[in-house]
Formats: structure tokens, sequence, C-alpha cells
């Protein structure tokens, strides 16, 4: 089965001034030091650049100063799931595992479904995509639930419900799930036009690799050159298009 992840880029925040005078506060001045919105705010800059270690930190540090903000929680233990680290996510989540909050029961599922407990994930995710009510966490839901059709092999299903998900908003996560999916089930040529819009991404640099290896496993081997040279050093492209070293 192929496996891919998306590749970490730098941190990078940015607080604009409150006036045209240079303002020479630091972040605990304008947020308040340790207080929930500035550790929020470092979280939700890190889950966005890739940087989870640095969210993971202002989580932490959250948690040890307010351990009953459920919010924290949440999203400490999607930072962790992100990280590689799901079994830390299901331990941060375990004083809300009989919680019925959408959100806490949305990041249980993720750390299951990336902890390889699929089976326990689906049932997860079903219950969430058949809640009453248009709830933003049943989108989230769905990708996570096309996800787990994937790993299961039923890449038909999968494929359709990636479809639907891109129909309604083009979200570049989806596309790139798809497009891997694709390439796994050997439709190329639908795959390398998925990707197509990815192909200059920083945050999605893998769906570029996923093209080439779509184009080298068509023989398109000068193709598929194209796209990495200048991306990869030459010895890793002659192993990714099969060329003797």
């Amino acid at each position: 089965m192929l496996r891919v992840w998306l590749v970490a880029v730098f941190l990078f925040l940015a607080f604009g001034c409150a006036s045209a005078k240079k303002d020479t506060r630091n972040i605990d001045d304008v947020l308040g030091a340790n207080s929930w919105k500035a550790n929020e705010a470092v979280m939700k800059a890190a889950e966005r650049t890739g940087n989870y270690e640095v969210g993971l930190l202002s989580g932490q540090k959250e948690l040890d100063a307010r351990p009953d903000n459920k919010q924290a929680r949440i999203f400490m233990a999607r930072l962790q799931t992100m990280a590689g680290t799901p079994d830390r996510a299901l331990y941060t989540l375990e004083p809300l595992k009989d919680d019925a909050n959408p959100e806490a029961r949305l990041e249980w599922g993720r750390a299951l479904l990336r902890d390889n407990q699929i089976v326990e994930a689906k049932e997860i995710l079903e219950k969430l995509i058949n809640l009453d009510g248009d709830l933003p966490v049943k989108r989230s839901a769905r990708k996570l639930y096309a996800i787990s059709q994937d790993l299961q092999g039923k890449r038909d299903d999968a494929q359709k419900l990636f479809r639907e998900l891109l129909v309604e908003r083009d979200e570049p996560t989806v596309r790139f799930n798809l497009g891997g999916s694709l390439v796994a089930s050997n439709k190329f040529d639908e795959a390398i036009a998925i990707l197509q819009p990815l192909l200059d991404t920083p945050r999605f640099m893998e769906a570029r690799f996923l093209t080439a290896a779509a184009l080298s496993r068509k023989n398109d081997k000068k193709a598929a050159r194209n796209l990495l040279e200048g991306y990869l050093p030459e010895p890793e492209i002659r192993r990714l298009l099969g060329e003797k070293l």
C-alpha cells in the first residue's frame, strides 16, 4: 500500500502593531502571560504551518496551568496525532473519553485511525457523520472516514467520498489524499490531473513526488524526471524512477 505523509514547514508568526508607532511589547504583553489566548494563538499557528513541537510546548504549558481546559486538551491531542504520536493523543483525551463533545470524539477517532485502530476509529467517525445538524466536525469526520476506507483497501468507496468532498469544497488535503488513493489504484491519468494544482504548493511537495511516481509507472520517465530535477538529488531520482545507480 502506498503511504504518503505531508512535509512539515517552518513556523511563522506575524503580529501587527496597534498604531504607526513602534510596538515594543512581546506576545505575553499583548495576549497576557501564559494565558489561554496566547497559548491558543501559538497552537493555531503551529497547526497551520506544521511546526507541531512549538504548538505542543504551548499546549502543555496551558494544561499545566489549566488542566480542566477541554478545548486545550482537544487541540493538544490533534497536534500530537499530527506529530505522529497518536498514543500520546489518546492519553491526553482520556479524561474526555466519555464526553459527548463532538470535537473530542473527532480527535479520538483521528488518533485511533493514526494508531492503525481502523475499525474502532470508523465506529466513532460514523456516529459523527450521522449527527443531526450542519456541524463543522461532520466534514472532518467524512474526510477521516474516507482515509479509513482507503486504508482498508476499499479504494472505490474512499475515492467516491473524496470526490464528493472535493465538489463541495476544493481543499488541498482532500485533493492530495484522493491523488494518493488513485496512484495506489493504478489510475494514473486521473491521479495526475487531480494532483496538478498542488505541484507548486510548498506544503504539498509530496504531490510532486506522487505525480512523478504516476508518470514513471506510465513509463513516461522523461516527464517524471522533469518534475523531480531540482527537488531531489540525482541518486534519489534514479531510485524513485527505478534506474540503475
